[in-house]
């Protein structure tokens, strides 16, 4: 169903932001990554939930609501054609 793809979107999207955040290249070795020495400005995890699994749960923490409007925004966006509107204003 279309809501499982955008369920399955958003739990991409979200695996490759915090892989991103939380793993940087170490210096003399390309093939290797490494845990970061920064802590992430942010953290978000996303999980399915339900009887079939289609529902979706996201943890997002961070210092500032704008940060959060901001990811809420990216990653509801491709519900748009769904609704017929935009899920987040």
């Amino acid at each position: 169903t279309k809501l499982k793809e955008v369920q399955s979107q958003v739990q991409e999207n979200v695996k490759r932001m915090m892989y991103e955040k939380l793993y940087t290249p170490t210096l003399g070795c390309k093939k290797r990554k490494s845990f970061g020495q920064t802590k992430p400005d942010m953290i978000v995890s996303c999980s399915a939930f339900g009887p079939k699994g289609t529902g979706g749960v996201a943890r997002i923490s961070t210092i500032t609501t704008e940060s959060v409007y901001r990811i809420l925004h990216l990653q509801l966006a491709s519900m748009d054609p769904l609704l017929g509107a935009s899920p987040y204003h």
